[in-house]
């Protein structure tokens, strides 16, 4: 299925080789197939056809994440917050990022805005708890 859908947008991308949902679509695919430099290229052109497609690059970060690459994953999310101030899923995954690297001041900082946005957000409440024992 994953093939078809990519067979699909290839064919897409040769009527219509600027169409960033394309890219962004089989940047999804190569990530589902486990092919991490692939996506994150196909991710990257979908980002610089539609610069506003917040969801290229909290793709791009997450995988950035997975590969070890922080600091390149924390760039993504910045770029997130400044095209998008409320958005939640980055705020928190920038909290994660830097509480697993022992920045705890930054970490905090990054869940109590993801706590302001959504008072009832639970996994953030974890975090902060955990924080605040150690």
């Amino acid at each position: 299925m994953l093939d078809e859908a990519e067979n699909y947008y290839k064919r897409v991308l040769i009527l219509e080789p600027n169409n960033f949902y394309a890219y962004y679509n089989l940047g999804s695919i190569y990530s589902s197939k486990g092919l991490i430099e692939k996506a994150i290229e196909y991710y990257q052109i979908s980002k610089k056809l539609n610069p506003k497609l917040i969801d290229s690059y909290i793709n791009i970060a997450t995988l950035y994440s997975k590969m070890g690459l922080l600091e390149k994953a924390i760039n993504e999310y910045e770029t997130v917050i400044k095209l998008d101030p409320n958005n939640l899923k980055a705020y928190f995954n920038l909290g994660v990022i830097y509480y697993e690297k022992s920045l705890n001041n930054k970490a905090k900082e990054h869940f109590e805005t993801v706590l302001k946005l959504n008072p009832d957000d639970k996994e953030a409440l974890q975090y902060l708890k955990k924080l605040t024992k150690s």
